[in-house]
């Protein structure tokens, strides 16, 4: 069995080609790999710009990466896609799975080393009762609640593991991402968890789609369909990430190759994870959510945090109208007793 590969999965969409460029570039820049990559690349609808990108990628990369790339005429769906890249990555014993539209970041904003593939691979092959290393950065605390998974677990399973200028930590989750992942593969088939689904239509038009603005009713449904039941993947996370999805970087300055700054949203300034000054290793911080963040309450104590936002959002919501200005911020300064900061130079910016 051969040891690891790349697998990506884009598709017929604005942006889509560079964006498949720029994940290739941004991972090859800030990652160090000892041998030759296999990397197979499935497009759903290929185009000529995409035709380009690839040639000119295969060229320029050719002494570092073994580029297969699928050419597809129609685009039949996400599961329908990570399928038939599954299907040729079934022989490597890891795949890293990375969409096409994600950017590895720096060491300088990350603040993870190059060699963090290294060492995530190491990692599985030492614990080999963990299924996957999860590698996603969020950007800020409302694309961590919204979309992420750091709320799903419970911290008294969780295992700190450091390594190599890393930090990671172990635990169960009951959940599956198409987020950056790098899989054991074995794992993921002997779970049930693939096949994915594939979705068509009665006439065998696929119906998992989304083409620029225009999405599809089954669009995201094969990864909703795949969550394990009654069995946790246990995931190795890398903390707090290196890869950050395109489509949530508004903020990322090209020119400086950095994410921008603004006092109202830079936290306590109290912590270093790269560019971030955040306990959570967001870069951009919702003020409210700063004065919610406590000394008695771990960085692994997402789930806490996002319960204690959602109550105190709501409960001024509630009294948005009746409660005075000192009324509302008594209220905030009671949810946290033990702040990590003075708490009037979040308030003044949502109050």
């Amino acid at each position: 069995m051969k040891k690891f590969c790349i697998l990506t999965l884009t598709h017929e969409s604005h942006n889509r080609p560079m964006y498949l460029k720029d994940t290739i570039e941004s991972f090859l820049n800030n990652t160090e790999y000892d041998q030759i990559i296999d990397w197979f690349i499935y497009i759903n609808k290929t185009n000529q710009e995409f035709v380009t990108i690839c040639n000119e990628l295969i060229d320029k990369y050719k002494d570092r990466v073994d580029f297969k790339v699928v050419h597809s005429n129609v685009n039949n769906g996400v599961g329908y896609g990570i399928n038939r890249l599954n299907d040729l990555s079934i022989d490597y014993e890891y795949s890293l799975f990375l969409e096409g539209d994600w950017r590895c970041m720096s060491s300088d904003v990350s603040g993870q080393p190059k060699t963090w593939l290294k060492t995530s691979l190491e990692l599985l092959d030492e614990n080999q009762d963990t299924d996957a290393v999860f590698l996603r950065r969020y950007i800020n605390d409302y694309e961590s609640r919204s979309t992420g998974i750091f709320g799903t677990y419970s911290v008294e399973n969780c295992k700190i593991q450091l390594k190599d200028g890393l930090k990671y930590f172990i635990v169960p989750i009951n959940l599956y991402t198409n987020n950056p992942l790098i899989r054991r593969n074995k794992y993921f088939y002997d779970n049930k968890t693939f096949p994915l689904q594939e979705f068509f239509d009665s006439n065998g038009n696929p119906t998992e789609l989304k083409i620029d603005e225009v999405i599809y009713n089954d669009w995201g449904q094969a990864e909703i369909k795949a969550q394990p039941v009654n069995k946790n993947i246990k995931y190795i996370m890398l903390m707090w990430g290196n890869f950050c999805h395109m489509d949530h970087m508004s903020d990322f300055d090209k020119n400086t190759q950095r994410f921008l700054i603004h006092e109202s949203n830079s936290g306590c300034k109290k912590y270093k994870y790269g560019q971030s000054t955040c306990k959570f290793g967001y870069f951009n911080i919702f003020p409210h959510f700063c004065t919610l963040c406590s000394t008695t309450i771990s960085d692994l104590e997402l789930e806490k945090m996002f319960a204690r936002e959602s109550y105190l959002l709501d409960t001024l919501e509630i009294n948005k109208n009746t409660w005075t200005r000192e009324q509302k911020i008594q209220f905030v300064k009671d949810q946290n007793l033990n702040p990590e900061t003075d708490l009037d130079q979040f308030i003044k910016y949502f109050i």
